[in-house]
């Protein structure tokens, strides 16, 4: 959906109603109590139309049914003819990649309004005031990172002392969990202010049928009693209302792990068409998430449902033609995925249309995240740099010099985190930067 096309739904949505609207300020930040002025709700730090009403409105206002994609619609899958266009918009197939798809002129990433599901708990976005710039060290190198925006805590899960740290970017004060088992990915849910991070027994190859899943409460940095899991789990996402969704370790799997995170009772669920091993990108909806298949060949985008009808899956109408490189984001609004190859995919809730390529980047990176507002791309490569993308047209805005290679970056709208990784001794540098230094 058009940036000018919430506004209008609010607009539509009020006259209905013969109310006035309200739009307080569209994609201001919270407040730091998590207030937004009017009808608009906090997400991420960011005032933002409920996208229930904007759905709404659009649904009763667009007959035909193909509202959803109100902007374009991808064209049937083919190597040279991707987008349908605009019928009378050239296409330079030689267009340079920093023009990103102004050469394609009949398409535009604020595509589709995602389907609402029941709203889980308010998110507050920030709850305390941003940290100033600074840098703090932990020791050792971490398996995966998350960052708690309201509360600007990174979580970090150390292979080599089988531990989680948790990094206080106000002050540089470390509190560290230790794990009976080898922990993997860490996920942080916002709307039950939890993080849930996997832990499996073994090694690579030679995963035993049993982890757990641990959960650290982000109001008090404690560690609630872990889930002991008969599987091996790997990937995971939440809902915010109450269920967590697990791939598993190995390579051979195709299971998704359901769990309640009230009762401890997990499910296996054997109809997915991803690969143990995969990492999730959880859609902002909370009603699907996407995934990647890390341990087949060729590697294939999957969607996954969640809720009601969790487990029902499909993937994308390529299988191989692209590469994936094992890892993804789906920017904030819902609307495309972008992969670590560089490739970017249609977020859609129409299953013709979702997961079918608009894009590319022209590069791979080991590390993108998107500003709140969905605006921007901030991504890391394999020099020391970081480029920022603008997420609409894929076109790069600009390049900033870091003076090492960072593996890690987190975007708020205060603040940058960059993360290196550095040896002798093994350590983990993380950098907190004013967002205006990017």
């Amino acid at each position: 959906m058009r940036a000018d096309r919430p506004i209008l739904a609010a607009i539509l949505l009020a006259a209905c109603s013969g109310a006035t609207p309200d739009l307080g300020a569209l994609a201001a930040p919270c407040a730091y109590d998590g207030s937004c002025r009017g009808a608009l709700v906090c997400e991420r730090g960011i005032c933002v139309l409920p996208v229930d009403a904007a759905r709404a409105v659009m649904d009763a206002s667009t007959p035909d049914a193909g509202a959803h994609e109100l902007d374009a619609q991808v064209d049937t899958p083919t190597i040279d003819a991707h987008v349908q266009l605009d019928a009378n918009a050239p296409v330079d197939a030689n267009a340079p990649v920093d023009a990103g798809l102004d050469a394609y002129a009949g398409w535009d990433a604020t595509l589709a309004e995602p389907v609402p599901a029941p709203p889980p708990p308010a998110d507050t976005g920030p709850i305390e005031p941003a940290p100033t710039p600074r840098t703090c060290t932990v020791p050792g190198h971490g398996v995966d990172h998350e960052l708690d925006w309201e509360r600007h805590i990174l979580v970090a899960s150390m292979r080599s002392d089988r531990a989680v740290h948790l990094v206080d970017l106000a002050t540089c004060e470390v509190r560290t969990h230790a794990l009976d088992a080898r922990p993997e990915r860490i996920h942080f849910d916002p709307h039950r202010d939890e993080h849930l991070i996997t832990a499996v027994v073994g090694t690579p190859g030679d995963f035993d049928e049993a982890g757990a899943l641990h959960r650290i409460d982000a109001s008090s940095g404690a560690m609630d009693t872990p889930i002991a899991l008969t599987v091996d789990p790997f990937g995971v996402v939440a809902d915010g209302r109450g269920s967590a969704y697990l791939s598993r370790a190995r390579s051979a799997s195709l299971s998704l792990v359901t769990v309640d995170l009230e009762t401890g009772a997990a499910q296996l669920e054997r109809s997915v068409l991803f690969s143990g091993g995969a990492v999730f990108a959880l859609h902002p909806a909370r009603d699907r998430a996407y995934s990647i298949s890390a341990g087949v060949v060729p590697q294939d985008l999957a969607r996954v449902e969640l809720g009601s009808s969790t487990g029902t899956s499909y993937d994308s109408p390529y299988h191989g033609q692209y590469e994936l490189c094992g890892d993804l984001r789906v920017d904030p609004r819902g609307r495309t995925i972008h992969t670590a190859c560089g490739e970017v995919f249609l977020a859609s809730d129409v299953a013709a249309t979702d997961m079918t390529w608009v894009g590319s980047l022209g590069r791979a990176w080991i590390d993108l995240a998107f500003h709140p507002d969905g605006e921007h791309a901030y991504v890391l490569g394999d020099t020391p740099d970081v480029d920022v993308y603008d997420v609409a047209t894929l076109a790069r805005v600009r390049s900033v010099p870091l003076a090492r290679r960072a593996r890690r970056v987190f975007v708020t709208r205060d603040y940058v985190v960059l993360v290196y990784e550095l040896d002798s001794p093994s350590s983990t540098r993380i950098e907190v930067r004013a967002l205006d230094s990017l």
